[in-house]
């Protein structure tokens, strides 16, 4: 699309989630929490922004989005899962998030599968935003 500026941000923090997901794989060694997530947050909006496709940024965030009315509709519970025989299974309530949506769809789940079905489900998300402009 012509956007070096957007481009140079977006593999810039690539490089940088490239190497924190190698220390963050199971069993994580780190662990980049809030402060993290609100800075990739921020540099994908500002790339988006730069770059002038926020159609693609509104695409992507369409899983946190789902997540987000999940737990709102749920007023916000602090609730991972509940842990038997090495799976993660959705807790008595119902799901309370996308993760306990997939524990739930699944009938149980290992930690490492779900956090690969949930980057699939991101990866589509990246795809069908990259469809959208080619």
């Amino acid at each position: 699309m012509g956007q070096t500026a957007s481009l140079i941000i977006l593999m810039t923090i690539l490089g940088a989630l490239v190497a924190a997901l190698y220390y963050n794989w199971y069993q994580a060694k780190i662990l980049i929490g809030d402060v993290g997530i609100l800075i990739i947050g921020a540099v994908i909006a500002s790339a988006v922004i730069v770059g002038n496709y926020e159609t693609a940024g509104a695409i992507i965030i369409i899983p946190y989005v789902v997540d987000f009315l999940i737990k709102a509709k749920n007023r916000f519970p602090y609730s991972f899962g509940v842990y038997r025989d090495g799976k993660l299974y959705c807790p008595e309530g119902g799901p309370v998030g996308l993760a306990q949506l997939v524990m739930k769809v699944c009938g149980g789940i290992s930690e490492s599968n779900l956090v690969l079905v949930l980057m699939g489900i991101e990866a589509v998300f990246g795809v069908i935003a990259i469809l959208v402009y080619i």
